[in-house]
């Protein structure tokens, strides 16, 4: 426990700050298995609570210092003014240079080198520590800006259980916090669930999809859609219907569901575990974890207790911005973009403005200022994942241009309430850095919006403007409108395109959307 607890504490310094996002990243490809061993030692040594200091701290670490450098200073504003200013200053800066280190991030006019930016990044990193330090030894302030305990990590379950999966090693268990049960938390071991099992199942997913995203059979082996439902019979039994029993959540119902939040780690967190249950033959209402709750997903706690945050005092006026790009270079059309948009217009008419950017006027700039004057944004256009430089996975736009992760997170939209991506693979992550949560879904969250609807993997065509068509409908049904109503629009939306007609709906259809956040 003493050296996992020194360990854990070195991982601010393995990604220090100085350093660009690329090369923090670099530093953490190897943390992640400790971190998660960490939890499991805290889990065996009788301390669940201390595991789930200690995943926070160790996991999403880069969002974390995102985080950090963007939290509130009003408590040492009032105190110690001086210190504010120079710690906001410090903050500002080391945010900027992280994401303008990359050639792409430099803006136009005399250009610093990269080494300058760089230099410069060190010495506001140095700067800022040392100055944390001296905060720190102020009265009241000892535990400012560290990470937070259990007491401030309960408080992510203020609308229903969040529930943590460890894989370690050696064992894989699950801590839940529960609301109205501060300060303690919830340990069910799955021993049932073997650690290997979350890593074949996630190489076996990712053969299932293929190179295209779609399901595709492999020579000599079963056929994918009897595969895939082979993993999500597994997830049910062994990882989500133990977690549902312990909670005493064992009433299916149509409607009124409750929610839940899933924060995998590992390899479990590229498995759909929304979609975990019994199909085929074995299908029958209550065998599966829709039938029980609302399932979110969050890459944290800390983005959690992020999106329950209060509103700003001064209120935006609501609005939508919807872009809409079929014709992205070196891309297949999309067909159903146009009379994506062209319906939630008509579903929204009245109710809610749209600001609507197609093709050529979606361009980063005149989107990036949409974001900023709209509280709702809806993306109907091709994602891609960039498998060698994470952040430079994108929403393509305008011609070749492209809304880069890198940008995004440069994005801070307080105003900001719910993303709707509907697009392919926004929210499929990067499997060497699959603590990080390195994709486009968790980049929106990061920017500021409370909730994201987002997609594992890729989208058919025909599928995605008759989601979001449904999502919209319900969403719309109140007035103003209820961006926190959005899982369950999903939910709703998701169940009625698997269950229309009386054919049997495959799995690439549905299974790939997914909401995370509130």
């Amino acid at each position: 426990m003493d050296a996992y607890h020194v360990a854990l504490d070195l991982l601010p310094e393995l990604a220090w700050l100085g350093l660009s996002i690329g090369d923090r990243h670099h530093h953490l490809l190897k943390a992640g298995q400790m971190v998660r061993d960490g939890a499991a030692a805290a889990i065996a040594s009788g301390q669940p609570e201390k595991a789930v200091e200690w995943l926070e701290q160790g996991r999403s670490v880069i969002w974390g210092q995102f985080l950090n450098l963007r939290s509130p200073v009003d408590a040492l504003e009032r105190k110690h003014l001086n210190l504010a200013y120079q710690l906001v200053t410090l903050s500002t800066q080391l945010e900027g240079s992280a994401t303008r280190t990359t050639s792409e991030s430099i803006q136009s006019g005399p250009k610093p080198s990269l080494q300058s930016v760089a230099d410069q990044a060190h010495r506001n990193a140095h700067a800022r520590g040392e100055l944390l330090k001296e905060i720190r030894q102020l009265e009241g302030f000892e535990r400012f800006l560290l990470p937070k305990t259990i007491s401030e990590l309960s408080t992510a379950a203020q609308k229903g259980p969040v529930v943590i999966l460890n894989i370690a090693n050696y064992k894989c268990d699950a801590l839940v916090l529960v609301p109205g049960l501060h300060d303690k938390v919830m340990h069910i071991p799955l021993n049932d669930f073997k650690p290997e099992s979350a890593g074949s199942m996630a190489q076996s997913l990712g053969h299932i999809v293929g190179r295209s995203e779609r399901l595709v059979t492999r020579e000599g082996q079963m056929n994918p859609e009897d595969e895939l439902a082979q993993n999500l019979s597994q997830l049910w039994k062994q990882v989500v219907k133990p977690v549902l029993d312990e909670l005493a959540i064992t009433t299916p119902a149509k409607l009124n569901l409750p929610r839940i939040w899933w924060c995998p780690t590992g390899p479990l967190a590229f498995l759909p575990i929304h979609a975990a249950g019994l199909y085929g033959k074995d299908d029958a209402f209550g065998s599966k974890l829709s039938d029980f709750v609302i399932p979110s997903y969050t890459p944290s706690l800390a983005a959690l207790i992020e999106s329950f945050r209060s509103p700003p005092k001064v209120q935006k006026a609501l609005q939508l911005l919807a872009v809409a790009q079929p014709s992205a270079v070196g891309q297949t059309y999309i067909p159903g973009t146009r009379q994506e948009i062209d319906c939630i217009q008509q579903l929204t008419r009245g109710k809610l403005p749209v600001l609507r950017l197609d093709e050529h006027t979606a361009t980063v700039e005149g989107v990036q200022q949409g974001m900023r004057d709209a509280s709702w944004v809806h993306f109907a256009c091709h994602g891609v994942q960039n498998a060698s430089k994470p952040t430079e996975s994108a929403l393509l736009l305008a011609g070749s241009e492209r809304l880069t992760l890198s940008k995004i997170i440069q994005l801070a939209l307080p105003h900001a309430d719910l993303a709707f991506l509907s697009a392919c693979q926004t929210a499929t992550g990067d499997k060497k850095l699959e603590e990080e949560s390195v994709h486009l879904a968790a980049g929106m969250q990061l920017a500021g919006y409370r909730g994201v609807i987002a997609t594992m993997w890729t989208i058919r065509d025909n599928d995605a403007p008759q989601v979001a068509s449904s999502v919209y409908e319900h969403l719309l049904k109140v007035s103003p409108p209820d961006p926190t109503r959005a899982a369950e629009a999903l939910h709703l939306a998701v169940r009625k395109l698997r269950e229309e007609g009386s054919g049997y709906t495959p799995f690439s259809h549905w299974v790939p959307f997914i909401h995370i956040g509130v």
